[in-house]
């Protein structure tokens, strides 16, 4: 990437404090101008989800799930983690995935293990509560004997909304990057569902990392196409900006069919 490639792009990234360092350094190293408005906050599970031993396949279904998992070290099995952005949460705390699905959707993770999985074989899910509910379904139908350590919740922070709408108002918001629906739904949550909220979005260009995301935004009332990262990794999403920002035009935003 070119440096500066990102220069003069006020950027806004949505993730909780405690995570959002490695994206901010890199916007920031790329010529952006950081600022981390947190929509989610991460709270580990006390007390620690009880679970077996020993399994065949431990998947992580994200970076929160490795960084919340206090048994981490302790547990005995083949890894799979859900994207490149998980896959690398593991390798920062000395584990190393046998299994990296490409994206970062559970369909992607099925895809990949899937002809990998055994009839009866032990799985381990380390996910967080009130996640999507396709994982684990589609893996008690292949027949596996399936457990879930749900070790982390997500919560809604106080983070003030102003802070945007000022950034926005004053010509120094251009993008703002959600790595996950959560993180996209709670920001709708703390901007409002009016028309104030939604202009803003239409305003400034959303980046996620999923067509899934898309899905939502469209929901959500969100008429400005957004943009779609390869995965959630940093890597990704700067790269993804890098690509747009030289050719923006923020006065024409497109529109989703």
């Amino acid at each position: 990437m070119a440096e500066g490639a990102l220069s003069g792009c006020g950027v806004v990234v949505t993730r909780q404090m405690s995570g959002s360092s490695e994206l901010c350094d890199a916007l920031e190293a790329a010529g952006a101008l950081a600022l981390n408005f947190p929509t989610i906050e991460i709270l580990r599970v006390y007390p620690a989800p009880q679970v077996g031993a020993e399994h065949d396949w431990i998947i992580y279904t994200s970076a929160e799930a490795v960084a919340q998992d206090a048994a981490l070290r302790t547990r005995c099995g083949r890894i799979a983690a859900i994207g490149p952005a998980t896959a690398a949460a593991l390798a920062r705390e000395g584990v190393t995935a046998a299994l990296v699905a490409p994206g970062d959707g559970s369909e992607s993770l099925l895809a990949a293990l899937g002809p990998q999985l055994a009839v009866a074989a032990r799985v381990l899910l380390v996910t967080g509560r009130d996640g999507r509910t396709l994982l684990r379904d589609s893996l008690r139908t292949r027949g596996v004997e399936l457990e879930e350590a749900a070790v982390y919740e997500r919560t809604l922070p106080a983070s003030d909304p102003r802070i945007l709408e000022d950034l926005w108002l004053q010509g120094g918001l251009h993008a703002v990057i959600c790595s996950s629906n959560a993180a996209l739904a709670n920001l709708m949550r703390l901007l409002g569902t009016g028309p104030r909220g939604l202009a803003l979005l239409d305003a400034v260009q959303l980046v996620v990392a999923s067509e899934r995301a898309v899905r939502l935004a469209r929901e959500l009332g969100i008429v400005r196409a957004p943009l779609v990262a390869n995965d959630a990794s940093a890597a990704a999403l700067v790269a993804a900006l890098a690509r747009w920002w030289p050719t923006a035009a923020p006065n024409t935003p497109p529109r989703m069919n």
